[in-house]
C-alpha cells in the first residue's frame, strides 16, 4: 500500500509542476503594452502606411493579470510617458491622450516616400509609488510591395494595375516588365488615370495613389467643381511618360470648361494639356508624378492664403499637437499624470 501512495505522488508532482508551469506561462507579463485601433491595425502585427492618423489603445498587465485598457483611475498620482527611440524619420507626431476614460497613444506617420519599411520603436512608462512598468513598442511604416504571380502573369502590352495596399515594385519586378514589354515602356492605372513610361534602370518604384481631396485646395474653393489625383510618393521616372486622366469620370462629367493644376510647395501650378472630348479624357507628359487638380473653373492662391510647410507641401500652419509631437521625435520623453489630463 505504501508503495501504491509513493508511486501515485511520484506520479502527481511532475503533474502539479506542469499544471503550476502551465498557469504561469499563460499568464500576462507585467509591462506597458498597445492594442489595435479603431480599425483593427495592430502596432507590432500590420503595417502602417505614411501619412496616416492611428490612436492606439494603450494597455497595462501588472500583478500577473490580463492586460486591459489604461484608464484614468490608474493614473492616480503616476506618470505616463512615451519617447521615441528608433525611426524618428518615419513619425511625424506622437502623444498621449484621453478618450471616455481611457488612454490612447496618437500616433501621425510621416508622409515618406521611401520603398522601404522603416522600424519604429517607443518607450512607453507608467510610472509612480509602488509601481513602475516600461514598454517597448515596435511598429513598420512603409508600403507592401507587389505581388510576384501576379506581375509575372502580364503579357505584352497588358496594363499594370496598381493595388493601395502593396504599391511598391521592386528592381526584378520592373527588370520583368521592362522585358515583357521589349524594352518600351509600361503602363500603370488606377481609378481615372493611366501612366506610360520606361522604366528601364529603375531600382524601385512606388506608385501609391489617391482621389482624396486635398484639404487646402477644398476648403479655399467650397463652390467650385473640383476633382483630384495624387501620387504621395511623388515617383520620378527621369523622362517624360504620358498620363491620361479620365476627366469625365474624376469629375463625374465633362465640364464647359476644364483647368489642370499640380499643387506643391503650397502652389498651384497651372499645367498645359492635349483634350479628348468624345474620350473623356485629357492627357499630358510629366516626368515625375504629383499631385493634381482638375477644376470647372480657374483657381488662383493669393500670398496671405500661401502659408505652407515646405516640408509636406501643406499650406496650414503647424499646431501645438505637432510642436508637442516633434518634442517626442527629438528624444525627450513627454508624459502626463491625471490631474492634467482635461487639457490634453
Amino acid at each position: 500500500m505504501k508503495r501504491l501512495v509513493c508511486l501515485i505522488c511520484a506520479l502527481a508532482l511532475p503533474l502539479m509542476l506542469m499544471g503550476g508551469l502551465a498557469t504561469w506561462a499563460g499568464a500576462e507579463i507585467n509591462g506597458v503594452f498597445l492594442g489595435a485601433d479603431d480599425s483593427g491595425i495592430h502596432p507590432g502585427e500590420d503595417l502602417l502606411r505614411p501619412g496616416e492618423h492611428y490612436d492606439f489603445p494603450i494597455l497595462l498587465a501588472k500583478d500577473g493579470n490580463a492586460q486591459y485598457q489604461l484608464k484614468d483611475s490608474d493614473l492616480d498620482g503616476r506618470r505616463l510617458t512615451v519617447q521615441t527611440i528608433q525611426g524618428k524619420e518615419a513619425i511625424e507626431n506622437v502623444r498621449l491622450w484621453q478618450r471616455d476614460g481611457g488612454y490612447y497613444l496618437s500616433v501621425d506617420t510621416a508622409a515618406e516616400s521611401s520603398t522601404e519599411e522603416i522600424p519604429v520603436e517607443m518607450r512607453i512608462r507608467y510610472a509612480g509609488e509602488g509601481d513602475s512598468f516600461t514598454g517597448s513598442v515596435s511598429m513598420t511604416v512603409g508600403y507592401a510591395t507587389a505581388d510576384d504571380p501576379q506581375l509575372y502573369s502580364l503579357g505584352e502590352g497588358e496594363f499594370v494595375s496598381m493595388d493601395n495596399d502593396a504599391p511598391v515594385l521592386t528592381g526584378d519586378q520592373l527588370k520583368r516588365l521592362t522585358e515583357v514589354n521589349g524594352h518600351e515602356g509600361v503602363t500603370f492605372t488606377g481609378t481615372g488615370w493611366r501612366y506610360e513610361a520606361s522604366v528601364a534602370g529603375m531600382n524601385s518604384l512606388n506608385l501609391t495613389w489617391d482621389n482624396r481631396p486635398i484639404e487646402e485646395i477644398s476648403n479655399l474653393f467650397p463652390e467650385h467643381q473640383l476633382a483630384f489625383l495624387s501620387f504621395p510618393a511623388l515617383p520620378d521616372f527621369g523622362s517624360n511618360g504620358t498620363l491620361t486622366l479620365d476627366a469625365a469620370e474624376l469629375m463625374d462629367g465633362w465640364p464647359e470648361e476644364i483647368y489642370l493644376y499640380r499643387y506643391a510647395y503650397g502652389e498651384l501650378f497651372p499645367l498645359t494639356f492635349e483634350e479628348d472630348a468624345q474620350a473623356g479624357t485629357i492627357t499630358f507628359h510629366p516626368s515625375q508624378l504629383s499631385r493634381y487638380v482638375l477644376s470647372a473653373e480657374p483657381l488662383e492662391i493669393t500670398a496671405e492664403e500661401n502659408a505652407y510647410n515646405p516640408q509636406t507641401g501643406d499650406i496650414s500652419r503647424p499646431g501645438a499637437a505637432l510642436i508637442l509631437g516633434l518634442t517626442a521625435l527629438s528624444g525627450a520623453w513627454i508624459g502626463l499624470k491625471r490631474k492634467d489630463h482635461h487639457s490634453l
